[in-house]
């Protein structure tokens, strides 16, 4: 695939898009796991359905990379009180940052610029920080450290 053969857009709040955002926060989580879960299994997860519920109050944002109808990624950011923190959470202020591929469409820059179009969109709302979570041997590491996110060490 051409870098240029995929389209970036704002999520719509459509039950596809959705259910797809779903599938996305399942990967994020468990990005070398498989098979990946149909979207009502993954919608049930208390780490994803705690990310969608009630999508589209202030401080959320995604955005969906698309070829055609055929969904291959998306990202996005979600603001967390400090009583319904996830991890990540640096405080009520600081969005905390998804990111998922759909494994077939990995290692093709989807996953860079669905990142940086989302800082972008980020700072344009005038959050000037996100946080997020990943795991040491999570190979993306690479990419979150490459666009300027730094470890924070948590107590």
């Amino acid at each position: 695939m051409e870098a240029k053969d995929y389209e970036i857009r704002n999520l719509m709040p459509t039950k596809r898009e959705i259910d797809f955002l779903a599938t996305t926060v399942y990967i994020a989580h468990y990005p070398t796991r498989s098979p990946i879960p149909d979207a009502v299994t993954a919608k049930h997860m208390p780490h994803v359905s705690h990310w969608i519920d009630h999508w589209g109050k202030k401080g959320d944002m995604a955005l969906i990379a698309h070829r055609e109808d055929r969904f291959l990624g998306a990202a996005c950011y979600r603001l967390f009180s400090e009583s319904d923190r996830v991890a990540g959470f640096l405080s009520e202020q600081t969005p905390v940052l998804l990111l998922g591929v759909l494994p077939q469409y990995r290692k093709q820059g989807i996953g860079r610029r669905l990142l940086t179009t989302l800082m972008q969109r980020a700072g344009d709302e005038c959050f000037f920080a996100l946080s997020l979570t990943v795991a040491i041997h999570n190979p993306a590491i690479k990419l979150y450290k490459s666009v300027g996110f730094h470890s924070v060490q948590m107590s």
